[in-house]
């Protein structure tokens, strides 16, 4: 195994690439994004993240004078028709939704080099997976006024037919304002747009999202409806309660499988020191039902559930 000299990434030694941040091994590690201006107007300044799809940007705004978050497509994607259509489709998910708590889309084009690139709002702060890792356990009303935030933004996204199809605590953004919580929903570049044809974005036998969070219809890769984005939200509240999600294998195929065929541990008796009101235990197991029809019928209705929840 070797490190990646770009993002720090382990990887084989048998790649010619890193799988994480697409950095070539066999050309000069200098990042030469940095100080180009892209679309004729957003200058790069800093690399501040990466992931496999791409790398993201600190970026100035000519004209405008301010700061914009700048994702480019890993160049060694731009001959994958599924990877530019996911690209596309996180641009124009997000940019339709505009609501509070989603990130909020700029522009979305291609740079004189070639590149594709996604011009989204500067955000600081920390994913609810860093909160989760440094501060677990967090006080329960903290956690519920972070989920119904995060439900406002599914349901708004619910209302155009967008299914996000991957929640997970990385994609839960956390701000600090006014000394309070704010959250921010990332990363549709998995959504799925009800009515547009999505056979470029699926192959049989794959499934697409995190194993972890994915609903048992996802698993089967049957027809998802917000149902699927309720069960996503069910297991993040039940990770959030207990600090551990219901379901986790030694592979990744136990874990999936998981999601179909066991029943979730009560909440209860994952932290029998942490007092968990039954109500509260009772909305988490409702979100996790095999059935979708046994779930709430939309993430607005779960926000309504736990609001009431007295925590």
């Amino acid at each position: 195994m070797l490190r990646c000299p770009l993002c720090g990434a382990s990887c084989s030694e048998l790649l010619p690439f890193c799988p994480t941040c697409g950095c070539d091994f066999h050309r000069e590690t200098e990042d030469h994004f940095i100080g180009l201006t892209v679309g004729g107007k957003f200058v790069l300044r800093e690399l501040i993240g990466s992931g496999s799809m791409g790398r993201v940007y600190r970026s100035f705004q000519i004209g405008l004078d301010r700061i914009v978050a700048l994702k480019i497509l890993h160049r060694h994607l731009l001959d994958d028709d599924t990877a530019i259509a996911r690209f596309e489709i996180e641009a124009r998910a997000a940019s339709q939704i505009q609501h509070p708590h989603s990130i909020s889309v700029f522009d979305f084009g291609q740079a004189e080099t070639g590149d594709l690139y996604i011009v989204f709002e500067h955000l600081i702060g920390r994913s609810l997976a860093s909160l989760l890792g440094d501060e677990f356990l967090l006080p329960l009303g903290r956690v519920v006024d972070i989920l119904c935030q995060t439900m406002e933004a599914v349901h708004a996204a619910h209302r155009l037919n967008i299914i996000h199809r991957d929640l997970k605590p990385e994609n839960i953004f956390i701000l600090q304002i006014a000394g309070h919580d704010f959250v921010k929903v990332l990363d549709f570049g998995i959504a799925k747009m009800l009515g547009l044809e999505d056979r470029c974005l699926t192959t049989p036998g794959f499934i697409v999202g995190s194993p972890e969070y994915m609903s048992p219809e996802q698993v089967n890769g049957e027809v998802l409806d917000a149902r699927s984005d309720v069960y996503s939200l069910g297991v993040i509240l039940y990770e959030l309660v207990t600090g551990m999600v219901p379901f986790r294998g030694p592979t990744t195929l136990a874990t999936v499988m998981a999601h179909t065929e066991e029943s979730p541990k009560p909440p209860s008796q994952c932290h029998v020191d942490r007092n968990i009101p039954e109500a509260l235990e009772s909305i988490v197991l409702r979100a996790l039902a095999k059935r979708p029809d046994e779930r709430f019928a939309s993430a607005a209705q779960f926000r309504e559930h736990l609001l009431a929840c007295e925590v």
